[in-house]
Formats: C-alpha cells, sequence, structure tokens
C-alpha cells in the first residue's frame, strides 16, 4: 500500500540553475534498529516543527554547513519524537548557497551512502523532504558536497519500531484535488500573501480518505508565481506554524512530498508569503491508526542511477516510459508493495516532468525540472509486479534514485474497541494501546457495524442506530436503510432485529443487512427479503436447558464466507441445540452442522482459522477447551481456558489466516471500570484502558459475527447474566 507523487502541469518546467555536482560513491553500512514486539512499524504525524537552523543557534550547527564536514542533529526526544523512534520525516531547506551542491542525510555513526536529498544551485532557495532512519545515538547526519550552505529543517513526524502504536499508511490515487488554474478544488485563482488570503481544502471524507484518517500525504507543486517566496500547509483549525512546505523563485515550478495533520473538520489551510502562486494538489496517501501498511526503514540505498548502469543505463527519451525491478534486490523484499524513495532528475534537454506511476498514461507528476537543472523530489511509490515505472515527458534525463524504506503488504487486524458515547451525540472508537480516541456521529444506542462500504477495499468505522441511519466514517458517508417492522405479537426484546452488513453480491460494497429473528428473515439493501433459519422456536429444547439467556430456542445470526466464493453467506446458530444452518452462496444448497455446548454460553466464532479462503465453522465457550472448530484438525484448543473472556479471533500478525484471540474484560464482572486485556495466541498481551467498551477486529472476514456482538450487548445491558 504505496503512493506515487503525481502532479501534471500544463506547461514545462522553466531552466535556470546549474547543475549540482555527481554524488559520492561510498557504501552505506549504518546497521538498521532492531524491531520491537507489536503490530509493526507505525507512523506518528507532528504538526510541523523547526528543529535546525543554521542562521541561528536552533540547532546547534553554530553556522553554514561546510563541505566535508558533516554534523550530527540529534532527534529522538526532540519535539515530539518518541524514544522508540527508527525514522523521522523531515522538510530540509538549503538557502544561501555558496556554490551548486547537495545534502546528503543519513544515520549518525554510519558511512555516508551514495545518496542524495537536496540539490541546488548557488544562491538558491530549495526544499524537499526527506524521510531518514536515524543512528543508533538517536541523531541524523548532515553532509554537504561542495561550499557552504545554510540548512533549515522542520520535522512533520516519525516511524517507530513497532512497539509505540501509532498510525499506518494506505494509498490512493493519486487524485488531484486542487488545481487552482481551474474548477478543481473550488478555489478558481492564484492563492495569494498574507493571513487574510489563507485558503483551505476539505479532504476527509472524500478523494478516498476516511474520516478516520489523522494525516495526509500529498504533493503539492507552485507554478506561475510572481515572486520568489514559500507556501505552508497545516491543519485547519491550528495555529499556522513557523514552518515552510515549499519554497519557489519567481517564475519557477516546483513540487514537494507535504506530510501534514488534518484539522479536526478533516481539511487543510494554505499560506503564501510574498506575491501569489497557482497550486496544484495530488493526494497520495493517508495515515490511518485502524488500517493500512507499516513502513520498514533502510538506510538511504541507490536502486537507479542511468549514468552509471544501475538499475538502468541511458538517460529517458521523450514521452518514454522505463520500467525496472526494485523488489526482491538491495535489502527490498520480494513481496513489499511500495517505496520511500527519493527522485533526482538531472542533465535535462528541456523542462520537462517525471512521473513514478504504474499508469500507462499518468495523468499527474513527481517531479518538474527546467533544462540544465538538477531537482529532486520524495515520493512514496506504488510497485507494480515489484517494479517501478518512470515517465519522462520532454527531451532527455538522467534519473536518480534513491530508497530510503518500503511498505509491506500488511493485512493485519488491529484491536478496536467501540466505546459508545460519553455525551449523548457521538460514538468513541478506541485503537488498543493508544491513549486518543475517534470520535463519530451517533448515539449511545447505535450498534458497530464495521464494513467496507465505499468499496475502496478497506474497512470503515461505522455505526448504525436503532431507526436504521448508518453512519459510516469513509467515503460512502451516511447511508440510510431502516430494519424490517416488528412481528405482531413481538416484543422486540425477545426476537430482536440484528444489523448483519455483509458482501451479499459478487464484488459489492459492504451491504447493509438486518436479521430479524422472530421469523429468521434476512433483509438486505435492493435485495428482496429471505427468509433462512430454523424459525422462531423449537419444541425439543426443554426451557430448563442451558443458561437463562434472552432465547436458547431462537437462531442468531452468523453470515460469513463459508464456501469460499468471495459473497457473505445467510447462516444461524441455535444456542440450545448448538445447530447451524449455512445458505451456501455458490450453489443455493443448505448446509447443516452441529457444534456447541448448550450447557455453556457458547459464542459461534465462525472464521478462516487454516487459511483456506473460507470460514470455518467454530465455536468458544468457558470451558476447559473452549475452543472448537468443525475440521480440519485440531478439533480444539485450550487456549485461555484459565481467563474466560470475550472471543475475537482475526490475522493478527498478516499470516493468511484467522488467529485465536479474546478479551478479558474485568469490568463487565466487577462492575467497577478496569482494564481489558486484548490476548492473541503466540503475542504478548495488549491492554485498553477503555473498560466496558466493545471489542471490534479490524479486519473481519466480509462480514462481523453480529451475534457475537449481539450475545455481547446484551450481556452488558443486563439482559440476561453471563
Amino acid at each position: 500500500m504505496v503512493i506515487a507523487t503525481l502532479a501534471v502541469l500544463s506547461g514545462s518546467a522553466l531552466a535556470g540553475a546549474a547543475s549540482a555536482p555527481t554524488p559520492p560513491t561510498a557504501t552505506a553500512t549504518a546497521p538498521a534498529p532492531s524491531g520491537a514486539p507489536g503490530w509493526g512499524p507505525t507512523f506518528h504525524t507532528l504538526t510541523p516543527t523547526r528543529v535546525l537552523d543554521t542562521r541561528t543557534p536552533l540547532g546547534g550547527f553554530g553556522g553554514p554547513l561546510a563541505a566535508g564536514a558533516p554534523k550530527d542533529l540529534a532527534l529522538v526526544g526532540v519535539a515530539g519524537i518518541g524514544a522508540s523512534a527508527t525514522a523521522v520525516v523531515l522538510n530540509v531547506t538549503a538557502t544561501g548557497a555558496s556554490a551548486p551542491s547537495f545534502l546528503t542525510l543519513y544515520p549518525s555513526l554510519g558511512a555516508r551512502p551514495t545518496a542524495s536529498n537536496v540539490n541546488f544551485a548557488a544562491g538558491e532557495t530549495t526544499a524537499n523532504a526527506a524521510t531518514v532512519q536515524v543512528g543508533t545515538n538517536g541523531a541524523v547526519r548532515f553532509a554537504n558536497e561542495q561550499g557552504a550552505v545554510h540548512v533549515i529543517a522542520d520535522v512533520v513526524g516519525w516511524f517507530d519500531d513497532g512497539s509505540a502504536p501509532g498510525t499506518l499508511y494506505n494509498a490512493v490515487g493519486p487524485t488531484r484535488v486542487l488545481d487552482s488554474r481551474g474548477p478543481v478544488g473550488g478555489w478558481d485563482h492564484p492563492l495569494a500573501a498574507g493571513d487574510a488570503n489563507v485558503r483551505t481544502l476539505a479532504l476527509a471524507g472524500g478523494h478516498g480518505i476516511p474520516r478516520t484518517a489523522t494525516s495526509v500525504v500529498l504533493n503539492v507543486t507552485a507554478t506561475n508565481a510572481t515572486a520568489g517566496s514559500f507556501v505552508q500547509v497545516w491543519p485547519t483549525g491550528t495555529a499556522r506554524p513557523t514552518s515552510s512546505s515549499l519554497n519557489f523563485g519567481a517564475f519557477q515550478t516546483v513540487a514537494n512530498l507535504v506530510s501534514t495533520p488534518l484539522g479536526p473538520d478533516g481539511s487543510i489551510s494554505f499560506y503564501d508569503e510574498v506575491g501569489s502562486t497557482d497550486l496544484v494538489v495530488d493526494v497520495t496517501g493517508y495515515f490511518d491508526p485502524t488500517q493500512g501498511a507499516n513502513f520498514h526503514v533502510l538506510a538511504p540505498t541507490r536502486v537507479l542511477d542511468d549514468r552509471n548502469g544501475t538499475g538502468l543505463s541511458g538517460p529517458w527519451a521523450p514521452g518514454q516510459s522505463r520500467t525496472f525491478t526494485v523488489a526482491g534486490t538491495h535489502g527490498i523484499p520480494a513481496d513489499a508493495t511500495g517505496v520511500i524513495a527519493n527522485l533526482t532528475a538531472t542533465n535535462a534537454t528541456a523542462g520537462t516532468w517525471l512521473a513514478v506511476s504504474p499508469l500507462p498514461s499518468p495523468t499527474t507528476s513527481s517531479l518538474n525540472v527546467g533544462a540544465g537543472e538538477t531537482r529532486a523530489n520524495l515520493g512514496a511509490d506504488r510497485l507494480a509486479g515489484g517494479a517501478l515505472q518512470i515517465t519522462n515527458d520532454l527531451g532527455q534525463v538522467d534519473l536518480v534514485l534513491d530508497v530510503a524504506g518500503w511498505f509491506d503488504g500488511d493485512t493485519k487486524a488491529r484491536p478496536i474497541y467501540y466505546g459508545g458515547t460519553t455525551n449523548g451525540v457521538g460514538t468513541n472508537w478506541y485503537q488498543a494501546g493508544v491513549p486518543t480516541q475517534f470520535y463519530a456521529p451517533g448515539h449511545s444506542t447505535d450498534l458497530p457495524v464495521p464494513g467496507d462500504y465505499d468499496g475502496d477495499g478497506r474497512w470503515d468505522v461505522a455505526s448504525v442506530n436503532p431507526s436504521g441511519t448508518w453512519t459510516t466514517l469513509g467515503t460512502a458517508g451516511t447511508i440510510q436503510f431502516a430494519p424490517p417492522q416488528a412481528l405482531p405479537g413481538d416484543t422486540g426484546s425477545a426476537h430482536p432485529v440484528d444489523p448483519v452488513p455483509g458482501h451479499y453480491r459478487a464484488g459489492s460494497p459492504t451491504l447493509p443487512a438486518w436479521y430479524r429473528e422472530a421469523d429468521a428473515t434476512w433483509f438486505v439493501q435492493g435485495q428482496d427479503p429471505i427468509q433462512f433459519g430454523q424459525g422462531p422456536t423449537d419444541p425439543t429444547v426443554p426451557a430448563t436447558v442451558g443458561l437463562p439467556i434472552a432465547r436458547i430456542d431462537q437462531d442468531l445470526p452468523v453470515p460469513a464466507d463459508y464456501d469460499g466464493d468471495d459473497i457473505t453467506d445467510l447462516a444461524t446458530y441455535r444456542p440450545g441445540t448448538a445447530r447451524w444452518m449455512i445458505r451456501r452462496s455458490s450453489d443455493l444448497t443448505t448446509v447443516t452442522a452441529t457444534l456447541g455446548d448448550p450447557m455453556n454460553l457458547t459464542f459461534p466464532v465462525p472464521a478462516d482459522y487454516a487459511g483456506s479462503g473460507h470460514a470455518q465453522i467454530a465455536t468458544y465457550d468457558g470451558s476447559h477447551t473452549p475452543w472448537r472448530f468443525l475440521g480440519p484438525p485440531p478439533t480444539t484448543s485450550s487456549f485461555g481456558d484459565q481467563d474466560w473472556g470475550w472471543p475475537w479471533a482475526a490475522d493478527y500478525d498478516g499470516v493468511g489466516h484467522a488467529q485465536l484471540a479474546y478479551i478479558s474484560d474485568p469490568t463487565v464482572f466487577s462492575g467497577t471500570a478496569q482494564p481489558a486485556h486484548w490476548h492473541v495466541e503466540g503475542n504478548a498481551t495488549t491492554t485498553d484502558a477503555v473498560g466496558t467498551a466493545f471489542p471490534v477486529g479490524f479486519p473481519i472476514a466480509f462480514a462481523i459475527n453480529v451475534a457475537r456482538l449481539t450475545l455481547i450487548q446484551r450481556c452488558l445491558s443486563g439482559s440476561y447474566p453471563c
């Protein structure tokens, strides 16, 4: 899950700057910090904060950075960067250079690599984003190739080693969300200078960005500037920072990768210092605490230099697209899905743009360069078949690409709690181990119904109220699908109506759906009602059998993909007889099975435990072998037999099958708020201080196990003893 940073402009980039010299040919030797147990390396966004300015005492360099005299900048523990940081994300600006040159940033205490981050001409002010591994001493080293130059660095975020739960990366598009030269984004005119002309851009809830996103990754391009200036990008609703996001000269076309938090309303703000400039913004990804890919840092590694045959040989021709393999080389695993890399263009014979994109005809660009210039821009680039494709527009140009790390194809489930509401007008969602919460519209009577309602392949935080308003924090927004009417004589408490969202049609997103227990009828949005189940009562079950739960002789819904066709199957489970009924969507046949313990409170927990691509019938109860499976072996497991709790199996390690897991929640049994513990077989305990919140696995195979939610809801509400 990665991104291509693209921004195509209508005209060619302008010439004007001298090219920088060729970087050195040293080999990087700095060791990568070892990972720590947890859910994988995650990202922590920060409001841009200045940590270095050689024109002032800030950072301790004591003046401009001279060639041949690298200096270290201590960053771990500074400006909100945590002790578990393995890499930092900086915006680095070079200004007042005495000679054309370039900067290289790399882990302190390591050898200087064959890589560059910022290329600049004498007297020019140039900025570029940089993702840099920190050294074992918590510092990053800055090296200048020629002359002397002032350096400014603003930190915008950091990646951890997996021990400090943060946010995960999700690629989108790339999608153009603003072009001030036209109607895209709604500005229709350039950004003018000054606080009075600050403009905003709404992002969350559209453009493939869910409302759970905490920060976005953008490629921001300035063009048609009337004066040399800088642009700032920051979260709307917060104070304008002292840092800059993009620096440019008059009439230059310059792009820079920008990572910024989103404001409380899901938007960002833009400020221009001098004159006016057109802006083009492409969103390429976002960070989200609920799901996404992990980033694995590398010391700067050169994977392409067509001047010496690394990766490919010879310059790009006009209109040429070329592909070269990255995965499986240079310490990047074969299953990597993308890389964070710095693309440098040099020796351009004409003003041009470059696009790093798997698309055959890109409509956005990654880097703009003028004839004779050397320009660089950072990108988080999507791999297709383990390879990168780069397209050149005009003239010939040499390209260099340095990789700072790679994204995995992470599909791990993350522990998520649904906490109801504390104010009566909203719902709270929590990630286990993270003290902050997601806030969503809703009410305390809502039920959690996560699913992929907008069809983008990612799960959305969602809840539904009793009247049938489905509120999602993805781009699907609010969906109206009311529950069915109660039957005559149905009190509602004995025969509730359960939300059962799922993928009930081939290729469909998650569809809102209801199950009415009184007559075992399923109501799926856009489909006719289907009656499927064992009926409202079973006379063979004596009233004294089993625990005194609401109605042991009525069916509970357990929808899942039991036949492996990627469509949710209708299915029910009857606690009093431990009988399962499944309607296979692949051939519309009915399958029955018996598994469970009528004498114990038993949770049906279907999931793909074997990695077979379909859900397996399974149950969890309070016995000494709480887990039972209907083939293949093993048929039982004693995991959790000494600490009974709520079962919540999911693929927490990204191993391709569900792992046994349960949540022990002392609050439910003691009546006082205590931390709940999320136990995953083979993993350490994760603690969440939320208390009586619902557990919600992300993602769960095709449909949430609504039967579990139903049982937990009734238990917590006091409908029957647990």
